[in-house]
């Protein structure tokens, strides 16, 4: 079977900061539900926000990176900047 790609508003997480530290916790959405199983099979790839509004382009780069791992690819809304 092939490739299922997602593209949503949001991702079936949402990201805070705690401490310093990026935090994930799931989405409790019904898109994220419904689509949960399916995303977890195989190579599949979920587009969408993370639900935090980062400026700093290192974060940005650091949480791209991190959600590379889970599959998923953010969309950074707004202005970008050190």
């Amino acid at each position: 079977m092939g490739k299922t790609i997602i593209v949503s508003n949001r991702l079936p997480l949402s990201a805070e900061k705690k401490d310093g530290e990026m935090i994930y916790k799931p989405s409790s959405g019904g898109l994220a539900t419904g689509l949960g199983c399916i995303f977890s099979e195989k190579n599949n790839l979920w587009i969408g926000w993370p639900g935090i509004e980062l400026k700093d382009k290192d974060e940005q780069a650091w949480t791209t990176s991190n959600l590379e791992e889970k599959k998923m690819v953010p969309v950074f809304f707004g202005s970008t900047g050190n």
